[in-house]
């Protein structure tokens, strides 16, 4: 997977929500290798440890859907969005 700085799809040094939706989903793509559209641990390893995967986990079946991978990358953006303006800049 490629850096954040990635997401920024217009080069316009900073990433809105619509570049960050194709971000997270390309990501999830790529992390979930046999295409089942759920995430278990194996998948996140290196990427997520227990806490963070626990907290992504919504109804506890011990895998991640794409729905609650989803919610959890756009409650990321949220909190990362400190003035509102659904923009990030890329980290330096």
């Amino acid at each position: 997977m490629e850096g954040v700085e990635a997401a920024d799809i217009d080069g316009d040094g900073a990433i809105s929500l619509d570049e960050y939706r194709v971000f997270v989903s390309n990501a999830f793509i790529e992390l979930d290798p046999d295409a089942d559209n759920h995430l278990d641990p194996a998948d996140l390893e290196g990427v997520a440890d227990a806490a963070a995967f626990a907290a992504m986990d919504g109804d506890g079946d011990g895998r991640v859907s794409r729905m609650e991978f989803d919610e959890q990358m756009l409650a990321d953006f949220g909190a990362a969005d400190l003035d509102g303006n659904g923009l990030l800049a890329p980290i330096d």
